[in-house]
């Protein structure tokens, strides 16, 4: 699974090693998946979406996840998707504390 990245790359014990973070980030993936949204773009989309934050962080360790990255800066999220993100926060608002 994509998400499983940083826990290949640091073998210590993450505070994202969580059953409750296991399933928010199925549920993620799964609302892009049925969206047709690459999960990164989608959750870059979401950040750049907020009024509130002021700048987005990124990190790309190929050229694709970089393309990808800076495309979802221009990327909109349907009012379909941003409910199925709400939902998935409302049942998970903090699974990986």
């Amino acid at each position: 699974m994509a998400h499983c990245r940083r826990r290949t790359v640091d073998h210590r014990k993450s505070r994202y090693d969580l059953p409750r973070g296991d399933v928010a980030t199925r549920d993620y993936l799964s609302i892009a998946r049925d969206h047709g949204l690459d999960p990164a773009a989608m959750a870059i989309a979401f950040v750049v979406s907020r009024s509130f934050v002021t700048s987005t962080i990124i990190g790309a360790t190929t050229m694709e996840h970089l393309k990808v990255a800076i495309d979802a800066g221009s990327l909109t999220l349907s009012a379909e998707v941003l409910a199925a993100l709400d939902a998935v926060h409302a049942a998970n608002p903090n699974p990986c504390p």
